[in-house]
């Protein structure tokens, strides 16, 4: 998102103070809302919301989220609630409309507490609530206003405050001479009143009721002090003569503390129409609302540009020593300190400004017009002279390190390095000769080797032996050695290393690879590092470094500075020696193309994202409507071609020092750059598991966060129905394949087929013909019987004169003609016998089944003198298939009916664990040999079936019948005569 930068201002007095505060200004163009912003609040999720005439807007240092509610009153007031408590009110104007700012969220709010209200009555009297958010607001003689605290409130009128305890019911009234004008310098501090009167230089306090007047002259008493107080944000500020400071209560005393010193800054609130304010302290903010113009952002800076006075000078440095504890001296001799130029010892041309040293007695040694000059310290550095030097041409450096001094020369060939155990330069211990002109140069390990460095590389020599040996072809710009002995080398367009046993360990460059051409590099106190160069200022983790050239997995974080964050310019310069200094007060100073950069490591902040205000809770499909979450994402299918994940944070610095990172799907982590939000293409259905991660610290501290995305399965993307599709192109490719197979083996299997077809039919009528014929032997022999007998009465009744015989042969045959009649009925079930299913059966009593066969067969039986009793229950119910078990017992009642003569059948049924069917007889019984067979015959098949005289007929279906229904049929003798048919059917 792009941000206007206000140039206007910041030019105005950038020669003029030392201090650059950047303000930034942000409109309707950026995405607020509206311009005219009302109030300004900072949640306890470090959001900002800034309420304006069209809405109100969340703002996370880049963009603004704007919540649609959806209702035509869009007006808004200033902010009301409990920030601690996250339940932050507004309403529109008007009133009609509620809103609640809660977990960052913003909704629509229905509320009947009073504590909202912004109009009461109170003795008969409207008072409209006190919200004094800036200077701006002026009261009118005639108004009136009330303060809410806890269980009480103030009510002010003109010369009346009245105090009105709603716990007691008590009210205290206090006349004073009191104007309402007077309200535009009221602030709170701990529920305490404060009411400064400028023209008594006097502090009036209200506390609970009670009134106290404190005579002081202080900035609160000033009539040049103006205060803001923001009510909601519990914040004062007071300016005074472009110095702002924030006022605290601390020990039951008012104190205030400088926050900064914003040249014009009460003019500049006057021409910007500025309404409101919120003082960020954490983040180095001030938040400016115009009434007209939109979002002002004042960048708090804790960098110092220092330049000369005269604003048209030369401004451009490069080596400076330090000269006290709070500034430096340039080899011109001007000093500097944060501020601005405090001294110039004197003008001269030609000096050389790369390079200035201190010698052992504190004078300053320098070089002008290619010769060696010293400074004398006890001169107060006015007294100068030519520092004589024998055979050296044109000095082109001098340096000292660890007791030993080095000048450069050069002639029209070469180089020379000239090593110096004493700073009187009279006699050089030993000469270096080099193709290019050195640089820089250090002492190594002991003091006979030396680290020099040239534009075409880095060099290490031996005093003892004079001979020197090049172990890196690199254009060398500077070598640092850092508190623990260890040495840096600063390259040109090919970053910094680290030297450890004679080789080079190159460390990671920034994102921007801007890091590629560093200046210098300097140490605080707490281990960082700072790093110049040509498009911004470096911080970095020391001991990250260090583990970085044992590990290159170690992460390296880097923060960049720049002129948004108050840099008088993204350009530093090098090449000096040395280039920039740590001063004894701990303060740094840096060259750069605009001034000189003075800055305390310790009060220049470097901002992360706080681990608890990082929310991923917003998502998007496409360009639809906004999905809110919560750490799992659902969504129904994936009929989307882009899906955007927010992330949401409070950041209100350059994102590019965040280091926000996303875990590809190739495992690898990549940069989301300076964008809050990660898009992602389509989908498949399942389960996706989203990894991010971001520095938390300077330290480089990483926190890791997780979002599931769920995507439901569309039918078509089931693994089930990809297997049916795979499974059915298979096997419609085996039907093509079998297809074409068949269509050839077609002519050859017709006539085998045809063959086939005639051979089941053939096979088929003989199997009808055999059971047509089988039931007719059924049929006749289960009527063979009866009709046999009907015949004997008929040869009987012939043969007979007897009238009595006759009458009773006449009645014998009715009876037996009319059960036969009845049997007959039944015999199309006989169909049933030899079908392959079994249809279900309603239950049934067996009782039912003597009762038919007893009756069919009592008028034979009786012939022959013999009694059928029927021994069972008349209610012992089966469900077994009715007429195959009528059929089995027919047949086994003909037998014994067939065998026996004056005797008895008795016909049996009962529960005896399985339901038992007994047939007793007393006739000639069955020989043991043929009982024996039928015990142990088994599958008798229904070719073997034939109406035979003394065939068995009748015991063969038995068996065939009793296989059917699952059941067992054994034979027994009957004690003392004939047999015993048990039947056994499974309950």
């Amino acid at each position: 998102m792009m941000k206007k930068h206000v140039l206007i201002f910041t030019l105005a007095f950038c020669h003029l103070h030392a201090q650059m505060n950047k303000l930034l200004w942000y409109t309707t163009d950026n995405g607020l809302p509206q311009n005219s912003v009302k109030d300004i609040i900072k949640d306890k999720y470090g959001f900002i919301w800034i309420s304006t005439e069209n809405g109100i807007s969340r703002f996370d240092g880049a963009n603004f989220l704007n919540t649609n509610l959806n209702t035509r009153e869009t007006r808004f007031n200033s902010f009301l609630g409990n920030i601690k408590n996250d339940s932050i009110i507004n309403s529109s104007k008007g009133y009609k409309i509620t809103t609640l700012i809660k977990q960052r969220q913003l909704s629509k709010f229905v509320s009947q507490n009073n504590h909202f209200k912004r109009e009461i009555i109170f003795k008969n009297k409207k008072f409209n609530k006190f919200n004094k958010t800036s200077y701006y607001f002026i009261p009118e003689p005639d108004s009136r206003f009330f303060i809410e605290q806890d269980n009480a409130k103030y009510f002010f009128e003109e010369n009346l405050i009245t105090y009105y305890d709603s716990s007691k019911k008590d009210e205290e009234k206090i006349r004073i001479n009191f104007k309402m004008d007077d309200m535009k310098k009221i602030f709170i501090h701990n529920d305490i009143i404060f009411l400064p009167d400028s023209a008594h230089h006097q502090m009036l306090s209200l506390n609970k009721g009670v009134l106290t007047i404190i005579h002081e002259s202080s900035l609160y008493t000033d009539p040049e002090s103006n205060i803001f107080w923001s009510q909601l944000n519990n914040q004062t500020l007071i300016i005074n003569k472009n110095e702002i400071y924030l006022s605290n209560y601390i020990n039951n005393k008012r104190t205030l503390h400088k926050i900064t010193n914003y040249e014009d800054f009460v003019n500049i609130l006057h021409s910007l129409s500025i309404n409101t304010f919120f003082y960020d302290q954490e983040n180095d903010k001030i938040f400016l609302g115009s009434i007209t113009k939109g979002l002002y952002v004042i960048n708090l800076s804790h960098f110092y540009t220092s330049r000369k006075k005269n604003i048209f000078a030369d401004n451009v440095y490069y080596a400076t020593l330090p000269f006290n504890d709070d500034s430096v001296i340039t080899p011109k001799g001007y000093i500097f300190n944060k501020y601005s130029e405090i001294s110039q010892k004197k003008v001269e041309n030609n000096i050389n400004k790369y390079s200035l040293i201190y010698d052992s007695h504190g004078n300053i040694l320098y070089i002008k017009s290619y010769l060696l000059y010293k400074r004398y310290k006890y001169s107060d550095f006015k007294k100068q002279e030519i520092v004589p030097v024998d055979n050296l041409q044109k000095i082109d450096l001098v340096a000292t390190d660890n007791g030993m001094y080095f000048i450069s020369s050069y002639n029209n060939k070469n180089s020379f390095l000239n090593v110096y155990q004493k700073d009187d330069f009279k006699q050089a211990v030993c000469i270096f000769k080099f193709k290019t002109p050195i640089n820089y140069i250090k002492r190594y390990k002991d003091h006979q080797i030396l680290l020099g460095s040239t534009s075409g590389g880095l060099y290490i020599g031996d005093i003892h032996s004079k001979k020197i040996k090049k172990i890196a072809s690199l254009g060398i710009k500077n070598i640092i050695r850092t508190s623990d002995q260890n040495f840096w080398i600063l390259t040109k367009n090919e970053g910094f290393y680290l030297l450890e046993n004679n080789k080079l360990i190159k460390m990671p460059l920034d994102k921007d690879q801007y890091l590629n051409d560093p200046h210098t590099l300097l140490e605080d106190k707490k281990g960082f590092f700072w790093i110049t160069t040509n498009n911004g200022l470096f911080k970095t983790n020391a001991k990250r470094l260090y583990k970085y050239s044992k590990d290159i997995n170690t992460p390296i974080v880097y923060y960049r500075f720049t002129q948004d964050d108050g840099l008088p310019t993204n350009e530093f310069n090098g090449g000096a020696n040395p280039t920039g200094n740590v001063l004894s007060n701990g303060n740094m100073v840096l060259p750069s193309l605009d001034g000189l950069l003075f800055f305390s490591p310790n009060e220049v902040k470097s901002h992360y994202i706080d681990p608890n205000f990082f929310f991923i809770e917003r998502a998007q499909v496409g360009m639809g409507e906004l999905i809110k979450f919560n750490d799992t994402l659902h969504l129904n299918n994936n009929k989307f071609e882009n899906l955007t994940i927010f992330l949401d944070f409070p950041y209100f610095d350059n994102i590019k020092n965040l280091y926000i990172e996303v875990l590809s799907e190739d495992n690898i982590w990549k940069s989301l750059g300076d964008e809050r939000k990660y898009s992602l293409g389509k989908l498949t259905p399942g389960i996706h598991l989203l990894k991010f991660r971001f520095v938390t610290s300077p330290n480089g501290d990483l926190y890791y966060k997780n979002v599931q995305v769920n995507i439901e399965y569309l039918f078509y993307q089931t693994k089930t129905f990809k297997i049916l599709a795979i499974v059915t192109v298979f096997l419609l490719l085996f039907l093509l394949v079998r297809f074409n197979y068949d269509l050839l083996a077609t002519k050859n299997n017709l006539l085998l087929k045809t063959n086939a077809e005639l051979e089941i039919t053939k096979n088929e009528l003989k199997n009808r013909n055999i059971l047509q014929e089988k039931l007719l032997e059924a049929i006749t022999h289960d009527i063979a019987t009866p009709i046999k007998h009907l015949s004997h009465l008929s040869k009987k009744l012939d043969e007979t004169d007897d009238l009595n015989l006759q009458k009773k042969y006449f009645h014998s045959i009715h009876k037996s003609s009319e059960t036969l009649y009845k049997f007959t009925l039944t015999l199309s079930n006989y169909g049933h016998l030899f079908s392959d299913t079994l249809e279900e059966q309603q239950p049934y009593s067996i009782y039912e089944i003597f009762e038919e066969k007893k009756i069919l067969f009592e008028n034979i039986s009786g012939y022959n003198h013999t009694t059928i009793y029927i021994n069972t229950p008349q209610k012992l119910d089966i469900t077994y298939n009715k007429f195959i078990l009528t059929t089995i017992i027919h047949n086994i009642v003909d037998n014994a009916v067939k065998n026996t003569h004056s005797g008895i059948i008795t016909l049996c049924a009962f529960y005896n664990k399985d339901i038992i069917i007994q047939v007793i007889d007393t006739g000639t019984g069955m020989p043991q040999e043929l009982m024996d067979y039928y015990n142990h015959i088994h599958n008798i098949s229904i070719e073997d079936m034939k109406l035979q005289k003394q065939s068995g007929y009748g015991l063969k279906l038995t068996l065939i019948l009793i296989e059917r229904l699952n059941a067992k049929i054994s034979f027994k003798k009957n004690q003392p005569k004939g047999s015993i048919v048990e039947i056994k059917l499974p309950v």
